[in-house]
């Protein structure tokens, strides 16, 4: 893939203009957001910036106690990477079904987020030429 994408890197392609949620936003606003923005991924924000986890919406599956925050249901072992990663290793992130959309990180803030439509989207563009 190296070979093919060339130097494109994860600040390349990356989605900037993010929507992210607090660590204490409840369930009940976090499943309106889902369903109103059709995201697939929430990253969860503290108010310094700092990035500290991603939400999926099979997180909120069953729950129903609207109580429950972001915090408590976040998963916080997905791989980020930062804006000068080659797009290789995210393909293989994001190719294996594990991860939705990898975090892309200037040291603990978030800078952007790689989707699988980004992703389409840049190598659709390099298979064109």
């Amino acid at each position: 893939a190296s070979h093919r994408t060339g130097p494109l890197t994860a600040g390349d392609i990356m989605s900037r203009d993010l929507v992210s949620v607090a660590p204490d936003a409840h369930i009940d606003d976090l499943a309106a957001l889902f369903r109103a923005r059709g995201f697939k991924t929430l990253p969860v924000v503290a108010a310094d910036g700092r990035y500290l986890g991603l939400l999926s919406q099979s997180d909120l599956l069953g729950l129903t106690d609207s109580r429950i925050e972001a915090e408590q249901i976040m998963s916080t072992n997905f791989r980020t990477v930062t804006t000068d990663t080659p797009l290789a290793p995210l393909l293989a992130l994001l190719a294996d079904g594990g991860q939705q959309a990898v975090p892309v990180l200037d040291g603990t803030r978030l800078s952007g987020l790689v989707s699988r439509t980004d992703m389409i989207s840049a190598l659709a563009h390099v298979l064109r030429g």
